[in-house]
């Protein structure tokens, strides 16, 4: 009879332990959702902040990748950082749940994060001054007797030295070659172009007067978005599922497309830089 009175307490206080569980809500701040942390920098118009705002056809196109992996997995962007370069370096090759765009693949990197896909064109091209040579070259042998200004020891001041290139004007920063090829000390620069007409304008010079020559195919690569390599493999996998599912749609063509310089965004976002550069 004891026994039996015992063991009927033992159940009734298991039963009340069990109540009390099910009904304490879990812990504040504990969740099951993850939280991404998105690192870039400025870089029109893949990515900009405009009224501290973060804007760009490669930020629209990385919010709406997010949203579509959370229909998979639970996830949200926490916050976009536009921090310098190294930083962001820095912080994609030691934290979890990290997106670093738009970036270069390159053997060195390869294994130092997820590859999650191709977000934009990079494409290097060489741009003469509206008064400049009027040769039409085919390949960068028709015009290697030309005089080039190159940024001293870059990607194309190499591919010049490589091709036989004698003509060569290396400077510390870029921008100096469009002062260059005004001045008609030079023929040609290389530039970015995807960024080309924003440049110009940061720099106090009008887009129209300079002319696109050629794409150098050898230097231009498409840039990418990745997750650090901390990242869970699940996490990877539903972002990767979802770019593919966005790509086959259309989606990023679609922006890049609406991110033109007339835009209401980017127009915004020039006006501010043209202040900058008359205060």
């Amino acid at each position: 009879m004891e026994k039996r009175k015992l063991m009927i307490k033992i159940i009734r206080r298991s039963l009340s332990w069990f109540a009390l569980l099910s009904v304490v809500p879990p812990a504040t701040g504990m969740t099951n959702e993850v939280q991404l942390e998105l690192y870039t920098d400025e870089f029109p118009p893949l990515q900009v902040q405009v009224e501290d705002k973060a804007y760009g056809y490669v930020v629209e196109f990385l919010k709406e990748l997010v949203a579509d992996a959370s229909k998979s997995m639970a996830m949200s962007i926490n916050e976009i950082h536009f921090v310098p370069w190294k930083r962001a370096i820095s912080v994609s090759e030691t934290q979890a749940n990290v997106l670093f765009f738009s970036i270069s693949r390159t053997p060195s990197r390869e294994e130092k994060y997820h590859w999650i896909g191709e977000v934009s064109p990079y494409d290097i091209t060489l741009y003469k001054y509206k008064n400049g040579p009027k040769i039409q070259p085919h390949n960068i042998e028709d015009i290697i007797d030309y005089r080039f200004g190159t940024q001293a020891g870059g990607s194309f001041h190499e591919y010049l030295i490589e091709h036989g290139a004698k003509d060569i004007l290396p400077v510390t920063y870029g921008r100096r070659t469009i002062k260059l090829l005004k001045a008609n000390r030079i023929d040609y620069a290389p530039l970015v172009a995807e960024s080309f007409y924003y440049r110009m304008e940061q720099y106090g010079e009008n887009p129209e007067e300079f002319e696109p020559v050629m794409k150098i195919d050898e230097l231009s690569k498409n840039l990418w978005v990745v997750a650090s390599k901390k990242t869970s493999q699940e996490v990877v996998d539903t972002l990767i599922a979802s770019y593919k599912n966005l790509r086959n749609k259309g989606e990023l063509e679609r922006l890049i497309e609406a991110y033109h310089p007339q835009s209401e965004i980017m127009s915004k976002y020039r006006k501010v830089k043209q202040q900058e550069v008359l205060e």
